[in-house]
């Protein structure tokens, strides 16, 4: 049996092939992992605006409650010992009448 000696062309024509398989391999690999990657980035952010705009929606309902004019009322009332204007102490100014 007679080994065929190949010659450095042929070499050189072969390690080259198998490298611009590596690289396009190597490529198509990378490429999915940061599609992968991408998609578990997108998913994350898309969890924390759900979590922010439930966060929005019960701030509003706690600013709705620290504002309700009842509240208001009953603080100046109890804490500032504010007390219901009687109608003597009134002053109404026409500078500031509407047309």
């Amino acid at each position: 049996m007679v080994r065929k000696k190949f010659s450095k062309k042929e070499i050189l024509a072969v390690a080259g092939g198998i490298l611009v398989i590596l690289a396009v391999l190597t490529f198509i690999i990378w490429h999915q992992t940061e599609t992968i990657n991408l998609g578990f980035k997108t998913r994350d952010l898309e969890e924390r605006i759900l979590k922010l705009n439930e966060d929005i929606q019960k701030l509003k309902v706690r600013q709705a409650t620290l504002r309700s004019l009842d509240r208001v009322e009953k603080i100046a009332r109890e804490r500032l010992n504010l007390e219901t204007a009687k109608s003597n102490q009134v002053i109404f100014d026409d500078k500031f009448k509407r047309p």
